[in-house]
C-alpha cells in the first residue's frame, strides 16, 4: 500500500513541480515511478534531458489512465454504497421477525 501511495504522490507532485536535474534524483524518482533508464545512459553517465523526457512521456500517459481510474473507482463505491444499503434495508426486518417468534412459547402452534 505504501508503494502505490508513493507512486500516487510522485506522479501528482511531478505534474505540477518541474523534475529534478540531479542523475542521482533522476534516477530515484524513475525507480519510484517504475520507469526503467536503460537506454538513458551515455559512455558518462546517466543523460538528464533523455531521462528527465521518459519520466515526462509516462506522466502524460498516466494523466489519462487517472481519469479512466477515477471513473471506475467511483463507479464501484456507488455499486456498493447501493448494495450495502439494500441489505441494511432486507436485513432489518428479519430481526423483527426473530423477535415476534422468541417471545412465542410454542412455537409450533
Amino acid at each position: 500500500m505504501a508503494c502505490i501511495t508513493r507512486w500516487l504522490y510522485l506522479n501528482f507532485k511531478y505534474q505540477i513541480c518541474p523534475l529534478p536535474t540531479d542523475p542521482a534524483s533522476l534516477e530515484k524518482v524513475a525507480k519510484n515511478l517504475n520507469i526503467p533508464l536503460a537506454f538513458t545512459y551515455t559512455w558518462h553517465g546517466l543523460d538528464v534531458t533523455l531521462a528527465q523526457q521518459r519520466i515526462r512521456e509516462n506522466l502524460n500517459s498516466f494523466r489519462w489512465i487517472a481519469t479512466l481510474v477515477i471513473t471506475v473507482v467511483c463507479f464501484a463505491l456507488i455499486v456498493t454504497a447501493l448494495w450495502v444499503k439494500f441489505f441494511e434495508r432486507s436485513s432489518s426486518a428479519f430481526p423483527r421477525r426473530m423477535s415476534l417468534t422468541a417471545g412465542m412459547t410454542n412455537p409450533t402452534l
